[in-house]
């Protein structure tokens, strides 16, 4: 095995996760990468955020993944909860999200960490304007990240035209077909 992967984020990666074991037999362990070529640990807490609050992914607990495999790359899914209020500001956000990448460069020794980018949400409960949010918040990282050498932003094929047909019946999920 040349290369260590970690995936690590909020719920969409704990289900991820759970999708992967539940599909191993459909050759979707390790994403169907070669482990040859590279290991994939997934790992996520549903609700987490950036920010501080009982949930938030900078606890020692929840980054010990990353201190245990020692990945060459982290795949970031993080940010969509933190915008819980209208009067979130996209620019803050972004800064945290991205500030939260770098520390795991820096304290965790990781050759390059992807940020993906956040999803809309199609549910009656979210935000009146969380979708602008969100889209503010993923135009700011990649302002950002285009001048950090060893930092990405991913953009999710698909999700950024019809993605409502990919959200589950809970309006903030993945469904399956997204898979």
């Amino acid at each position: 095995m040349d290369k260590r992967a970690v995936v690590f984020g909020h719920s969409f990666i704990r289900r991820l996760n759970d999708f992967v074991l539940c599909n191993k037999h459909n050759g979707w362990s390790n994403l169907s990468l070669d482990e040859r070529d590279i290991l994939v640990n997934l790992f996520g807490s549903g609700g987490g955020t950036v920010r501080q609050g009982p949930k938030c992914m900078f606890q020692p607990c929840l980054l010990k993944v990353i201190a245990d495999d020692k990945p060459d790359v982290v795949f970031l899914q993080v940010g969509g909860n933190d915008i819980k209020h209208d009067s979130v500001d996209p620019k803050l956000l972004a800064r945290d999200i991205t500030s939260f990448a770098e520390f795991i460069i820096d304290g965790y020794d990781v050759k390059h960490v992807i940020v993906g980018q956040l999803f809309h949400r199609f549910n009656a409960n979210r935000p009146y304007n969380y979708n602008e949010i969100v889209n503010e918040v993923n135009t700011h990282v990649k302002l950002i990240i285009k001048n950090i050498d060893k930092l990405s932003f991913w953009h999710h094929r698909g999700m950024w035209s019809d993605s409502e047909s990919l959200i589950a019946n809970d309006g903030v999920h993945l469904n399956k077909k997204a898979l």
